[in-house]
């Protein structure tokens, strides 16, 4: 009978294409941190009101989430990165749609969201506020909190703090936008891309930056693996009588999901370097040919091996 687990087995077997992928992510992962920081040492973000806060951070999610992908794959295990795959591709999203026009009032819209988030959290640890009192019967409901309880916190003046940097003029459009969108999606706190007659959901989304083919890939297929819904990837071939389960550390798609994030990098990155260091855009292509494009050259070239 086949163990559930070999990991030497899967090691030996996804060894060729780890070869690859592991040191190019490495390479796209230090590459990414280093746009970042030189984009926040020769320009600082001193203010919440700035647009970089909505574009520079979210790609440097993407550059964390392929840092997480880059240890997954090493297992290997695919099955697992495919979670931290789908948060690059938002994080991509996220990007480009900023960019792609109507820049200033989609960055603010994307801040004044994650501010009233920050707010909504900070307050359900306080036990003097509404939600902290709702948080506080929650716990108490529990039956698997076992006596547990946060550590409470006067909030007031961090949420005050918070108020305040709303009330700046970069935010007017977003305040007065928040109510009717809120209204009109039916949510009290809805999603910041569905501003000013934007998409509605994040298939919408995706359509809107030319992504819908991967959004049916990334959510409507695997998101089965985020949502506990995906029995037909696990069910496998049984041994005598009963129902077989397939074996973990699966590494066939080490590739597939390695290809998919190079893509995204090589987009977001793309679209970051050429907004806010438009001196290296030169350097940035060489980068991509020499890194990026030589890993999918050896990708292509061990595929035509395995054939």
């Amino acid at each position: 009978m086949m163990p559930l687990i070999d990991r030497d087995g899967s090691l030996r077997k996804g060894k060729a294409a780890i070869r690859i992928v592991a040191p190019t992510l490495s390479r796209i992962v230090d590459y990414g941190l280093y746009i970042v920081d030189r984009i926040l040492t020769e320009q600082p973000i001193k203010e919440m009101s700035d647009v970089r806060i909505a574009t520079v951070f979210p790609f440097l999610h993407l550059t964390e989430m392929l840092d997480a992908l880059q240890i997954l794959l090493l297992g290997p295990a695919p099955i697992p990165a495919r979670l931290q795959a789908r948060s690059i591709f938002e994080a991509t999203l996220i990007v480009e749609y900023i960019l792609k026009e109507d820049t200033q009032r989609r960055a603010s819209a994307f801040i004044l969201c994650q501010i009233k988030e920050l707010i909504a959290i900070s307050e359900k640890f306080d036990k003097d506020t509404p939600a902290g009192k709702r948080f506080e019967q929650s716990i108490k409901k529990d039956s698997a909190a076992f006596g547990w309880s946060p550590t409470w916190r006067d909030t007031k003046a961090e949420v005050s703090f918070m108020h305040a940097i709303l009330e700046r003029p970069f935010f007017e459009r977003a305040r007065t936008e928040f109510p009717i969108v809120a209204r009109k999606m039916n949510k009290s706190r809805p999603s910041w891309f569905s501003f000013f007659n934007g998409p509605t959901n994040r298939r919408e989304l995706a359509e809107r930056v030319g992504r819908s083919g991967q959004y049916a890939l990334l959510y409507d297929y695997w998101s089965g693996t985020a949502h506990v819904s995906d029995l037909y990837r696990q069910l496998g071939e049984g041994h005598g009588e009963g129902v077989g389960a397939r074996q973990l550390r699966d590494p066939r798609e080490i590739i597939a999901t390695a290809k998919i994030a190079f893509g995204l990098f090589v987009d977001a990155s793309e679209l970051i370097v050429a907004t806010y260091l438009p001196d290296q855009v030169a350097s940035h292509i060489e980068w991509v040919k020499a890194v990026v494009l030589k890993a999918l050259k050896g990708i292509s070239e061990l595929l035509k091996k395995q054939k």
